[in-house]
């Protein structure tokens, strides 16, 4: 990407972003004006190999599944902290307001 992106860009950007850049606006303009350069610089990147780096043989790494016993439902509940209908009870994480 030769071409700077002008300001009226990044202010669209920011608007879809629903970014507030009025505060700090020519240092914040600026560092989203570098971040889109960098990350245009990334589709110049050469990612083609023709063979596997340093000529290793790819060898699956995988190990068999062992079946093994488990804990009971029953053990599981015992340990939970709290138990609800049962089920493990958790605090509610989304949509919770601070």
């Amino acid at each position: 990407m030769t071409e700077r992106i002008d300001r009226k860009e990044i202010e669209r950007i920011a608007l879809l972003a629903k970014i507030d850049i009025s505060r700090d606006n020519e240092k914040f303009i600026d560092d989203i004006r570098a971040m889109i350069e960098t990350a245009g610089k990334i589709g110049q990147i050469n990612i083609t190999m023709d063979k596997f780096p340093l000529d290793m043989e790819l060898i699956n790494t995988f190990r068999e599944d062992i079946v093994k016993p488990s804990l009971t439902r029953q053990e599981v509940l015992m340990n939970a902290p709290e138990v609800e209908a049962g089920c493990i009870s958790a605090p509610k994480t989304l949509g919770k307001e601070e």
